[in-house]
């Protein structure tokens, strides 16, 4: 009995053998060749009433599809090449766009078809409720409002010519004279109504009318009309020559915004006008002559907008800049062209020359207020920037002013004068001079919270009395980043928002959120019960309305766990009248992200991710007692070798405690040694769980490609201190790197190093110090911060100096304060070590 039972052993564990070694054979590593074929889930959204999610799945490159999935019969429809789609407003379609097919395009483009003659995408409206599908060619755009079935979508009018039989010529051949339809669908069992010639088009965010502007064929003029669908009738509200733009209208349908211009050119003469529903007129609301800022003119570079509640419409003005004539005389290279500069400019000429279009464009907003009848100016050149609040509705808006500081941004902090402005009388006060740290108004305006960065604590001030209150400064935690490692001024966690009437105010700490009266009258409240602070877990509130104004205390509130210590991620709830610990949901070792909630029931989407899992898309309902994974966007990813990671712990050569991440092969084994990848930028432990799909990138590692193909990648965190950026990255690298070698598990001989930028610095400083690497490769370095310190950034014309001094590079000083620093930090002068 006892040899069968060892004969019975002996044959079981040949038979894993080979299903072990069959599975390994059938894995192979990851390739570029794979990199086109790996998905990503673009869109993805929930029906209001929570019964159907819609999303995509989309290759790198090529043709993607639209899921459908029906939430109680857990049926799904596939589309193929679905793309951005919606639901309608009753939830009795979704309505999305079809893609021409990836390979179609590619061989228009090969043979030179201009991109304006490419055949366009179609409109899908699939009905939910019976297996019905409306297909229209040609699309523009389309638009759904939240409450209404209706649909609306505008599409090119296209012209052949029939006679061309050669597909190139044929494409190049379309004439499409710029002219477009406008299509209104209410139900399948009614036939679309159309109109041509449509130039723009608007509907509300809820119900209501639909308004459009069709291009008349006589003296260069357009019209406005109003679709209403009760009486299924477009009615011809405005007529004139010239052009109609910018139409929007209030939530709930009854008003309609235009700007209306006799100059085609939209430069100048432009008027603001309002249509009413109720009376069916339209009413000039402001031009050049109605704002009483000489100069100025009704900007087209701004969109108007309606407060929430519809009580005001905003708009801004701009002052037009007559360009001068063209110069037919001479060829372009034969005029002087002078860019004239002085020491005296608040900014640098290389920042002017960036700015230069947008301002020309510069708008300042002001509002028309529709109780009192009046324009009120908010913005002007010496408050050029507002501050709106409570979508519209609040009284009472921040104006700020950098201009007087511009001067100091190429080395210090952005700093700025704040100022509240009342929207109904227009009158301004002055609330604080020189400020950089965070400020806001609450959304009634009956408070100006500020955080100050000198005494790491929130204020409020209280705009009816003027009464500057201490908010945290008696309680024992730290509001300030606890880890900030800047030379600068320390920023705060930030705040959740304001509760209804401006009655608290939701402040976090590191881990948790404090309940704060702006007036004192009541002593902070720790809301979560230094849940977060006994587990270690930052606690912070999701938003899960995106038309909040306020966090409404009577409902639970849905919050985001963050585990500092071993970065696992939870959903939780809150129940605030309850006096208990917040509730948790779901997470664990994973990454949570993409959290939404339906608009009309508690089901919930969410994206759920590991190194190992894609984030895919996970659906919860029955108070997250029913959770499951809905799609799954990379089932190739079985056939390939992927590996782990974990968070691996040591201490520096200082006596530092640190983390970092150690991705190694599926199939590691400790007793054999593998060649080894360092990258790193600044701190990324936090990332313990996130997903690299196989991608190609310009300048940086993929940790998934490697462990595939047999690396080991090893992330480490950098911790800083002030004036030495190269040694503080040296010895966080190193020390890990010898830790890991210690391990037995690292091919010592074959070790490289690689990072892009800020990384790329590093790398670049690192290797004049070290011969531990066979290779490295450094994307985009600084090796000289003397130079670099003058330099200019491309992308904004700003100076760096503020990064050396104040910011990523971390020196402290101005060259002159600290010439060692910049020459000990800059890998330029031990360029001979390498």
């Amino acid at each position: 009995m006892r040899s069968f039972q060892c004969k019975l052993i002996g044959i079981t564990s040949w038979v894993l053998i080979i299903c072990f070694s069959q599975l390994m054979a059938q894995k192979k590593p990851l390739t570029d060749e794979v990199f086109e074929k790996w998905n990503s889930i673009p869109h993805k959204i929930i029906s209001s009433n929570g019964k159907y999610v819609v999303y995509t799945v989309q290759p790198a490159r090529g043709d993607g599809k639209l899921h459908l999935l029906d939430i109680s019969s857990q049926q799904e429809v596939v589309f193929e090449r679905g793309a951005n789609p919606a639901f309608s407003g009753t939830n009795h379609c979704l309505i999305f766009r079809v893609k021409q097919p990836f390979d179609t395009l590619r061989k228009l483009r090969l043979k030179k078809v201009k991109e304006s003659s490419l055949p366009s995408d179609s409109l899908f409206i699939f009905s939910l409720t019976h297996d019905s599908i409306l297909k229209f060619a040609n699309l523009e755009s389309f638009k759904t409002m939240e409450e209404s079935p209706l649909v609306c979508f505008k599409r090119k009018l296209v012209f052949e010519d029939t006679i061309s039989t050669d597909s190139a010529q044929k494409y190049n051949s379309l004439k499409t004279k710029n002219s477009y339809s406008l299509d209104i669908f209410e139900s399948f069992d009614k036939p679309c109504q159309s109109f041509s010639n449509i130039e723009e088009y608007a509907l509300p965010k809820l119900k209501g009318p639909v308004a459009f502007v069709q291009k008349l064929p006589k003296n260069d003029s357009s019209a406005l009309f109003i679709y209403q669908p009760s009486v299924n009738k477009a009615v011809k509200v405005f007529h004139a020559t010239g052009k109609i733009k910018n139409l929007v209208w209030d939530e709930t349908g009854t008003m309609l915004s235009f700007v209306h211009s006799h100059d085609t050119s939209f430069h100048s003469k432009i008027c603001l006008f309002i249509y009413r529903v109720n009376n069916n007129k339209c009413q000039l609301l402001a031009d050049s002559t109605m704002l009483s800022v000489p100069n100025a003119s009704i900007s087209p570079y701004y969109n108007p907008w309606f407060s929430q509640n519809g009580e005001k419409l905003y708009f801004a003005y701009y002052f037009p800049i007559e360009e001068p004539p063209a110069d037919t005389l001479r060829l372009s290279e034969e005029i002087v062209k002078v860019d004239v500069w002085s020491w005296t400019d608040p900014l640098l000429q290389s920042e002017q020359l960036k700015n230069l279009e947008n301002e020309k464009k510069r708008s300042y907003i002001s509002v028309y207020d529709f109780k009192k009848e009046k324009i009120v100016i908010a913005a002007r050149d010496t408050i050029p920037q507002v501050r709106i609040y409570s979508r519209g509705n609040a009284r009472y808006a921040l104006g700020i002013n950098p201009l007087p500081y511009y001067p100091l941004k190429s080395w210090d902090n952005n700093f700025s004068d704040h100022y509240l402005i009342d929207l109904e009388t227009g009158k301004i006060k002055l609330l604080e001079k020189k400020v950089s740290d965070f400020a806001s108004l609450s959304p009634n305006g009956r408070f100006y919270l500020r955080y100050q960065s000198n005494d790491s604590t929130w204020y409020a001030l209280n705009l009816k009395t003027d009464e500057f209150l201490p908010l945290t400064k008696a309680l024992s935690v730290s509001f300030a980043l606890e880890d900030f490692d800047m030379p600068c001024s320390v920023p705060p966690y930030g705040i959740a928002g304001w509760t209804k009437n401006d009655e608290f105010v939701l402040i976090y700490d590191k881990y948790d959120i404090w309940k704060i009266n702006p007036q004192g009258k009541q002593p902070p409240e720790n809301l979560t019960h230094f849940y977060g602070r006994k587990n270690k877990l930052r606690l912070r509130y999701l938003k899960t309305n995106p038309d909040e104004i306020y966090i409404d205390m009577e409902k639970p509130l849905m919050l985001s766990g963050y585990s500092y210590t071993n970065k696992d991620m939870f959903i939780l709830n809150l129940i605030p009248q309850s006096n208990s610990e917040p509730n948790l949901l779901t997470g664990g070792k994973c990454r949570i992200g993409n959290f939404t909630k339906s608009k009309n029931s508690e089901n919930y989407l969410f994206t759920k991710e590991t190194f190992q899992q894609y984030p895919d898309l996970w659906f919860a309902q029955n108070d997250f007692k029913t959770i499951y994974r809905i799609s799954e966007a990379n089932p190739q990813q079985a056939q390939y070798y992927w590996g782990n990671v974990e968070l691996v712990k040591w201490v520096s050569a200082r006596g530092d405690s640190l983390d970092g991440l150690l991705y190694k092969p599926e199939f590691f084994d400790a007793y054999q040694t593998y060649p080894m990848i360092v990258y790193f930028y600044e701190k990324s432990s936090q990332d313990l769980y996130n997903y690299f799909s196989p991608l190609p990138s310009r300048s940086i590692i993929n940790p998934t490609y490697l462990v595939s193909n047999g690396y080991l990648v090893f992330i480490p965190d950098i911790k800083y201190k002030t004036d030495n950026p190269g040694d503080d990255a040296y010895d966080c690298v190193i020390s890990g790197v010898l830790s890991l070698i210690s391990s037995g598990f690292v091919d010592k001989e074959h070790i490289g190093i690689q990072g892009h930028s800020w990384g790329g610095y590093q790398v670049v400083y690192i290797i004049t110090r070290t011969d531990l690497f066979a290779c490295a490769m450094a994307g985009a370095p600084v090796a000289n911060m003397i130079s670099a310190y003058g330099g200019i950034r491309w992308e904004s014309g700003i100076s760096r100096m503020f990064q050396y001094e104040k910011t990523q590079s971390r020196l402290g000083g101005n060259l002159w304060e600290k010439p060692f620093s910049f020459i000990n930090n800059s890998p330029i002068f031990f360029v001979h070590q390498i």
